[in-house]
């Protein structure tokens, strides 16, 4: 099929390998291949209309592109790039690079009982910026049963939804994430990469029996089934603030890390690590973030952050994500018998942005001014502290305009006196934590 022609339709090529350099188009109906019809599609395009679909075949190289209700149905799929929606049912077997720039779905359809994605060739990449997503719990990407399997989920690619990955070595550099019901790994030799994401949607429940995590990020609102022993990878509830669920053990090693997200002082503004099981510390890192919006925290207000059956050991080091310089504003109190709480030593007043004052002391004067200057033209994360009142990463004349326009005003929220912080006992610890007033916008 040359360059420039068109193959489209409905019915059925067979016994035949099919060199498309043009354009194969399934139209109003299936476009079935039948006898082993091999597709070399390598410097092709096939597309899939609303009211199309394949069927059977193997197709290698180029582009698939598929509008909202298209289908695949029984077909090797390898080193092929991918737009639009498709759906995938029954028996796919797929090998190579799937550069997937689109959504790839799982059709649950009622006429077939279960719906394979076998690697068929030992290994296989989903590359891209798109996702694949597994519509219901009879949606399965299983290894070849003959010999080690490995699949790579790259970075910007989501795996999400609900079903069973099963026999594989996943390297996840994108993300997993469980939604919608319970994705289950199992035989699953799992190597989360630091780019790696591991979600699990409220409601959800992520199965992945006993498993040592060490890079990236552990987050979300739902369930993890299964024992989390965390030797470098953050752990952050919620998506922004929530609350996540461990139904195992929960071990925290010295390059781990726990992330807090404080948007308010009440009930449902911060995130919660709440551990059906014991939470052993080995030493690593707490840390501490307040989101950008405008709040007060009260004097000796209490945030229960973490629940367990019973808590043992302590954290190495305390953190908080901003950049600057640094004032001690909480305790963090581990008790034994199964609660962690951060305490505030004094009223917190955080702002999104600020109005002048890099160094807290109340008001907007001539120090703030020589900050100003120091850091002039510098681009950098976002921060107070080097005169980036804006929050826009540079420090320019812009952030002169409102030094400017405050200055010699009283800068606004309180900085009280810091408190004295008790000695650590031998039922609760307790750890000053460095956190900055003023932090920069977050996001997931």
């Amino acid at each position: 099929n040359g360059p420039e022609h068109t193959i489209r339709g409905q019915g059925s090529i067979e016994s035949l390998t099919l060199n498309n350099r043009g354009t194969l188009r399934a139209e109003n109906g299936t476009l079935q291949f039948g006898g082993g019809v091999i597709i070399d599609n390598t410097d092709g395009r096939i597309e899939i209309a609303s009211n199309g679909s394949l069927g059977r075949g193997s197709i290698s190289g180029g582009r698939i592109h598929g509008e909202n209700g298209s289908t695949i149905a029984a077909y090797a799929l390898s080193d092929v790039t991918v737009t639009g929606t498709v759906a995938l049912s029954s028996f796919i077997r797929i090998s190579g690079v799937i550069n997937n720039n689109g959504t790839l779905t799982f059709d649950g359809r009622a006429d077939f009982s279960r719906h394979f994605l076998i690697l068929a060739n030992n290994s296989a990449t989903f590359d891209g910026d798109g996702q694949l997503t597994m519509t219901d719990g009879n949606t399965q990407i299983r290894g070849n049963g003959f010999s080690i399997s490995t699949l790579t989920n790259d970075p910007d690619h989501i795996i999400r939804g609900q079903g069973l990955i099963y026999g594989v070595t996943l390297y996840n550099r994108g993300t997993l994430r469980a939604e919608g019901g319970t994705l289950s790994l199992s035989r699953v030799a799992l190597s989360n990469d630091i780019t790696g994401r591991l979600e699990v949607d409220s409601g959800a429940i992520l199965q992945i029996g006993s498993t040592t995590v060490t890079n990236g990020v552990i987050a979300g609102s739902g369930t993890i089934d299964g024992d989390i022993s965390n030797e470098g990878a953050t752990v952050s509830p919620g998506f922004s603030s929530g609350i996540l669920t461990i139904d195992g053990q929960y071990s925290h090693e010295t390059d781990a890390n726990l992330r807090i997200e404080i948007s308010g002082p009440n009930e449902g503004e911060f995130d919660v690590l709440n551990v059906i099981g014991q939470i052993e510390l080995n030493g690593g890192n707490f840390e501490v973030a307040l989101l950008a919006e405008d709040f007060l925290i009260p004097e000796n207000t209490e945030f229960d952050v973490a629940f367990a059956d019973s808590i043992s050991g302590s954290f190495d080091t305390i953190s908080h994500y901003d950049d600057g310089a640094e004032i001690s504003l909480f305790s963090v109190a581990v008790n034994p018998q199964g609660v962690i709480t951060l305490t505030a030593l004094q009223d917190i007043y955080v702002r999104s942005v600020s109005n002048g004052d890099t160094d807290f002391d109340g008001d907007v004067d001539g120090f703030d001014f020589l900050t100003y200057q120091s850091n002039y033209g510098q681009t950098h994360e976002s921060g107070v502290r080097r005169a980036d009142f804006n929050g826009d990463g540079i420090t320019n004349s812009l952030d002169y305009e409102i030094w400017h326009a405050n200055f010699g005003t009283v800068a606004g929220g309180p900085v009280a006196t810091l408190s004295t912080i008790p000695e650590p006992s031998a039922t609760v610890l307790l750890f000053p934590i460095a956190l900055a007033l003023f932090v920069r916008r977050e996001s997931h």
